[in-house]
């Protein structure tokens, strides 16, 4: 009888193992990334709107990846990207100068190792207006979520804040929708430099890094080691010094 008992027992329990075996085997498998670092954690990187979907980000991804890090590249405007990195939708930001840790409410650091530094140029139609201070009436297109214009413009009446970046800037001064336009002397070479009858006058200098939740520190020196790459492959393809 006991013998019959412990049979009974065994082979319920092979049954059990069996069908365990059976879910796992079924699982979908997911491989970890090649690059990426411990667990296959992907960094979530907002990029600007500068480098939007019509770029390709291959190149970044390789640079982060020589790091020994994987980062997942995601569009999104000035705006939703501090939204995002308040709610956790995104890992980090691509570049913000310092004292952006200032402007959200979640912790975050940044990297040590520059993203770039620009000039902060002012376009005008006016050649007479050289300076932010020279400015009367001119309606002025800064890029919306862009802090550093909004400072250096804080006391100005006549400032427009386009959702669309440097890109829509160029086609609002074209089409004298504004008078003006402040940004960033990257994002105006890219979108096409300066219009023509227009002028340009530097009037600062900006120096930008890439940001992450302070939960992720402990991948700030890829991330570092990262942006040195990337800014080499930039100036090996012909960008400018920055």
């Amino acid at each position: 009888m006991q013998d019959r008992f412990a049979f009974d027992i065994a082979r319920k329990f092979a049954g059990v193992v069996f069908l365990v075996l059976l879910v796992v085997a079924l699982l979908p498998f997911h491989p970890a990334q090649a690059h990426g670092p411990i667990g296959g954690k992907c960094l979530v990187m907002a990029m600007p709107e500068v480098l939007g979907p019509q770029h390709n980000y291959d190149n970044y991804i390789l640079a982060m990846a020589q790091a020994g890090l994987c980062v997942d590249p995601v569009w999104m405007p000035n705006g939703r990207a501090v939204l995002a990195l308040e709610n956790g939708d995104v890992d980090g930001i691509f570049a913000r100068p310092p004292g952006f840790d200032a402007e959200v409410s979640v912790p975050v650091l940044s990297g040590s190792a520059r993203v770039g530094r620009v000039p902060e140029v002012l376009v005008t139609k006016d050649a007479t207006v050289t300076s932010l201070g020279d400015l009367r009436d001119q309606f002025v297109g800064v890029w919306l979520g862009s802090k550093w214009s909004d400072d250096l413009l804080a006391n100005y009446p006549n400032v427009v804040r386009v959702p669309g970046g440097p890109k829509m800037m160029q086609s609002m001064i074209k089409m004298g929708r504004i008078d003006a336009m402040l940004l960033d002397g990257y994002s105006l070479d890219v979108t096409g430099g300066v219009p023509p009858g227009f002028y340009a006058h530097s009037v600062g200098e900006i120096t930008v890094y890439s940001w992450v939740l302070a939960r992720h520190r402990d991948y700030l020196p890829k991330l570092d080691a990262g942006i040195v790459i990337f800014r080499q492959h930039l100036l090996k393809g012909g960008a400018k010094q920055f």
